[in-house]
């Protein structure tokens, strides 16, 4: 019986020993082949992109040709690329055996800030994405008369003074745009008592205090933008009945 017992401890062991042999070969396999240079990165595309330039896509890049698909760090690369301004976010996508496909989305300017000399574009997150000298087009009111805390910087927050009156500016154009009336409305001024003035393309203002007064008054603003836009002010602010 003794015989035996040794007989089968050293089959058992020998099984053992050939299955942990068979993987550490086929481990050490594994590791070489994903680790040569097959695997290295030859191509690096991107997708999606408009307002950002390839060219500035590539010189900040962390992840570069030759480097190593496996450990390509595409986290990170994603956070470096989303701090250009105009970069919301960033999607990566691994292309076996050697490409990297980065995939954009892009901020859309919301507002454009006048300040006398330039325009800052501003998306609907309060983010500065780009200050210029370029007059916003039609589908970007331009906005007047705020007090901000520093001057506008791109990639950084915008704000007004006081702070609480940027939340108001911006629920305020969200509502308009739902309303589809953001077409009508040229340029959006904010007064020394923080009302809003809206000057509209037929030259009327219309004077509201913000997105609540805004909803409760959307279908004479919108019958008036439709149909009686023409050189009127018309004060909103007080009430039901417009003054």
């Amino acid at each position: 019986m003794g015989k035996r017992k040794k007989r089968k401890r050293k089959i058992q062991w020998k099984k053992w020993f050939k299955m942990i042999l068979f993987l550490a070969i086929l481990g050490l396999f594994t590791y070489v082949f994903v680790l040569s240079d097959l695997f290295y990165i030859r191509e690096i595309t991107y997708h999606d992109q408009e307002k950002v330039a390839k060219e500035e896509l590539e010189d900040r890049m962390p992840v570069q040709k030759g480097d190593h698909i496996f450990l390509a760090k595409t986290k990170e690369a994603a956070r470096d690329l989303e701090k250009i301004p105009y970069v919301k976010t960033i999607d990566t996508l691994r292309v076996f055996p050697d490409e990297l496909k980065v995939y954009v989305t892009e901020r859309i300017p919301y507002i454009a800030y006048y300040d006398g000399e330039n325009y800052a574009y501003v998306d609907e997150e309060k983010v500065v994405v780009e200050i210029t000298d370029v007059i916003p087009d039609e589908s970007m009111p331009m906005v007047t008369g705020v007090m901000q805390k520093n001057p506008p910087v791109e990639g950084e927050t915008f704000e007004v003074f006081p702070t609480w009156l940027t939340d108001t500016l911006f629920a305020s154009v969200a509502t308009l745009k739902q309303a589809e009336l953001f077409a009508h409305i040229s340029e959006i001024h904010i007064e020394e008592n923080h009302v809003l003035s809206l000057y509209t393309n037929g030259g009327s203002i219309l004077q509201v205090r913000d997105e609540e007064n805004i909803s409760q008054q959307i279908d004479f603003i919108f019958t008036f933008l439709k149909e009686n836009d023409d050189r009127m002010i018309v004060d909103i602010t007080h009430g039901v009945n417009p003054i």
